[in-house]
């Protein structure tokens, strides 16, 4: 643990239970989407992260070896980046199902990835010296237990109804199976 042990504690903690809702939600069969495993996997690495300071850590090790990248203040922020990527590519994939959550979800859930978000724009371009890390704490622990609230709102929540639109599910679950249990049935 770094400089500032409350905060750190807290958001792994915090990152922790979200995980822990999450994977709960995709064990117990009530939903048996990858999303959820995503997910889940997403809080731990970022609870580890928060833990043992890994993308500090990479940060300095790239700043030792004289390497700039970009207009940011410290090279740890560009490898927060790979779980924007992740992110990004979890609301590509998945964007449908996301969207179709709840909204006692899907609200708490938006405003704590934005406010995730809005803590590592903070961190990497804020020059107020003594002012950004509080707002860049303030902004991960907001966004941190958000997204706890939404993944434990998720869990708590009745099972989505099955989409009454979608090919019914036969021996195989294959359009060929469906194709010749219709033909049996007419």
């Amino acid at each position: 643990m770094g400089k500032d042990t409350f905060s750190e504690v807290a958001g792994t903690l915090l990152l922790l239970g979200a995980a822990g809702y999450a994977l709960r939600y995709w064990r117990d069969g009530r939903n048996r989407s990858p999303l959820w495993v995503l997910i889940a996997l997403g809080m731990l690495m970022l609870s580890f992260d928060e833990a043992l300071s890994l993308h500090e850590r990479l940060g300095r090790w790239s700043d030792a070896q004289a390497w700039r990248w970009g207009p940011v203040n410290h090279n740890d922020d560009v490898f927060m980046l790979a779980y924007v990527f992740g992110a990004v590519a979890l609301v590509v994939v998945y964007g449908h199902e996301l969207w179709n959550q709840p909204r006692a979800v899907l609200l708490p859930l938006l405003v704590g990835v934005a406010a995730s978000a809005g803590s590592i724009v903070v961190d990497a371009f804020a020059a107020v010296a003594g002012v950004a890390p509080v707002a860049e704490e303030t902004l991960e622990l907001l966004g941190a237990g958000l997204i706890l609230v939404a993944l434990r709102a998720r869990y708590r929540a009745p099972a989505p109804a099955p989409d009454l639109g979608a090919a019914p599910e036969h021996a195989h679950g294959d359009a060929a199976s469906a194709t010749a249990a219709a033909e049996l049935d007419a």
